[in-house]
């Protein structure tokens, strides 16, 4: 699971950057705010996804120790 947590990270973070790229590429001057616009919220995202998936792996790990200790106390 902690793996296909940073391959969805990863994910996540280039299918907006693509956008971007191919916007700088087939757009002219009148993307300039939808560029604009897309950068500022993938880079929003990006950063929630990294907090997100180092909460998940915090949550993770507590649920192993308690699972952990619930098998040795059995």
């Amino acid at each position: 699971l902690e793996r296909r947590t940073w391959f969805y990270l990863a994910l996540g973070l280039l299918v907006p950057m693509l956008a971007v790229a191919l916007m700088v590429t087939l757009g002219g001057q009148q993307l300039q705010l939808v560029l604009a616009v897309v950068s500022a919220s993938s880079l929003v995202g990006f950063v929630s996804l990294v907090w997100l998936a180092r909460y998940l792996g915090k949550t993770i790990g507590v649920l192993r120790r308690v699972s952990g200790a619930m098998e040795q106390g059995s």
